[in-house]
């Protein structure tokens, strides 16, 4: 009985120890179970913070290649700048240095500097159009008021009130026809052009006076044409049309050059020569008295 006692109190006491020993195990089971899962959660927590870092930056790059893009895209207009005070002995090239040296606005797309017909020489003013518009922004603040050769520049936005070739593109803004008038003044022609090529141009809108119908501005001394002339119709009809027509669609073009056509007035000039140089109105007369046939010419 005694020993009975012993083996069953040693029992007990394994059976303690086991229980203790589960026990412990059990609860060492649950805390790196707790641990697993607060390490998972840590992991995930890490893991939304990454996606959402790389998202931002993504989103970042994408705003900023989609502002760069807009830029590029932007309208020629938005990124063309109109400048005035440009010294007359300066060159092209030194226009060009002034912006992309001098003031950091090295992505010039064109340059549009007129000049003198005789001299070659800068008229004083012209258009400058930049690749991207942040470029135009930074010319506009930062070379606006800046000196070029002692000179003042001035800079402003390229106006939308017209064409690249300074036409008014709208037929709601043709002033009304003067009574009677059949002749119409043109400019921006190519300083190339010929009597030849507005009678051809012109001849579609009505028929013009001949002879003597169609007269160019030439220089007294080089005898080339200054850009503009006149053109004279038989019947008020034919100005009403060149005007018409010069403001829709393409309007009336002479090698690529769009032409402004308005209704003229005013008398005749004497200094107007002919091809060969000599004075129009001499060759021609004048517009009430002019001969019906073309004298020969010695």
């Amino acid at each position: 009985q005694k020993q009975r006692s012993c083996t069953m109190g040693n029992t007990s006491k394994v059976a303690s120890k086991y229980v203790e020993k589960s026990h412990g195990e059990e609860q060492q089971k649950e805390e790196n179970e707790e641990e697993e899962e607060t390490q998972n959660d840590n992991d995930k927590v890490k893991g939304k913070r990454k996606r959402k870092r790389k998202q931002k930056q993504s989103s970042t790059s994408t705003n900023t290649a989609t502002t760069t893009a807009n830029n590029n895209a932007a309208p020629e207009l938005q990124r063309t700048l109109y400048m005035e005070g440009l010294p007359f002995d300066c060159s092209v090239e030194n226009v060009r240095q002034f912006f992309s040296e001098t003031h950091g606005c090295t992505d010039i797309e064109d340059l549009r500097l007129p000049l003198w017909q005789d001299t070659k020489r800068l008229r004083g003013y012209g258009h400058i159009v930049f690749v991207s518009l942040e470029t135009a922004q930074k010319a506009l603040k930062d070379v606006n008021g800046q000196h070029l050769q002692g000179r003042y520049i001035q800079l402003q936005q390229a106006k939308d009130k017209k064409d690249a070739a300074g036409i008014t593109t709208s037929s709601s803004s043709i002033r009304d026809q003067p009574n009677g008038c059949a002749k119409v003044f043109v400019k921006n022609l190519p300083y190339n052009v010929a009597e030849a090529d507005l009678q051809a141009v012109f001849s579609h809108c009505g028929k013009i006076v001949d002879p003597g119908g169609v007269r160019l501005a030439r220089n007294y001394m080089t005898k080339e044409p200054k850009g503009f002339g006149y053109v004279e119709f038989k019947n008020p009809e034919g100005a009403l049309a060149a005007v018409q027509k010069s403001v829709k669609g393409e309007g009336i073009r002479i090698q690529g050059r769009r032409l402004v056509v308005d209704y003229d007035e005013g008398r005749i000039k004497g200094s107007f020569r002919t091809e060969d140089g000599r004075n129009w109105s001499k060759v021609y007369g004048s517009s009430n008295t002019r001969p019906k046939k073309l004298p020969k010419l010695s």
